[in-house]
């Protein structure tokens, strides 16, 4: 049985209504737990709505969302490189590590550009110790260059995205008004409450993507000032992601 235009609509509204009110709650609360446990922080995965249009825009948002958890990766990664090759305890803070190092290496160790990344040289023979750790810290910045170049863009692509996902709504509502069945309902409501999901993840990326590009930013500056060098680069716009 189809239903009139006037009823459809009515009837979107009051879904509508209630499936704010009961999933404002819970289902975001749930939602917000599902990346914590994988990558360490309160993030939302982007869920598949069903409708092919929509479905796409959120791919972008995906895309995004993977390359912000693989910078944080490289975060986390270099900072337990550095702690691993200083014999230090793995909750060590970077800005500890760093001291650790520079006290150990006593003015041996100088900053270097290759390929564009800093890298530290030994200006003397260094200990084994030394070597690893060194290594480490390059292999940290290189890891942090890698991630702010995956990252070029990213937060303006993501304010963008925002803009464009008010519009959405109305467009899975557009999906349903011509030859509406009731027995489409329940598909309608998941993927509403979908879509509600995922444009709240998508509101957060501009925010997220700041978040990690200035935390890279600090990083790279906290290895590379230590040993005397510059970050970011003379002339350059280090890798803000803008």
């Amino acid at each position: 049985m189809l239903l009139p235009r006037p009823v459809f609509h009515r009837l979107v509204l009051l879904l509508g209504l209630g499936l704010f009110s009961a999933t404002a709650g819970g289902a975001d609360a749930s939602a917000a737990g599902q990346k914590k446990g994988r990558h360490g922080r309160s993030g939302m995965e982007i869920h598949e709505v069903g409708v092919k249009s929509l479905d796409a825009f959120f791919a972008d948002a995906r895309d995004i969302d993977d390359r912000l958890d693989r910078a944080q990766k490289a975060r986390r990664q270099g900072r337990l490189g550095i702690n691993a090759a200083l014999g230090l305890d793995r909750s060590t803070p970077l800005e500890a590590a760093v001291s650790e190092l520079k006290t150990r290496a006593r003015g041996n160790l100088d900053v270097v550009m290759r390929g564009g990344v800093p890298q530290l040289a030994g200006t003397d023979m260094l200990p084994a110790d030394l070597v690893s750790a060194v290594d480490a810290v390059n292999a940290a910045t290189a890891g942090y260059a890698g991630a702010m170049k995956d990252l070029a863009g990213i937060p303006k692509r993501s304010a963008s995205m925002v803009r464009k996902s008010r519009r959405l709504p109305r467009k899975l509502k557009s999906h349903y008004v011509d030859g509406f069945d009731p027995a489409q309902i329940p598909q309608m409501l998941k993927q509403t409450s979908a879509l509600k999901h995922n444009v709240k993840v998508v509101k957060d990326l501009p925010r997220r993507s700041r978040h990690v590009v200035r935390g890279l930013n600090r990083d790279m500056g906290l290895l590379v000032r230590a040993f005397g060098g510059t970050w970011p680069p003379a002339g350059s716009a280090g890798g803000t992601g803008r």
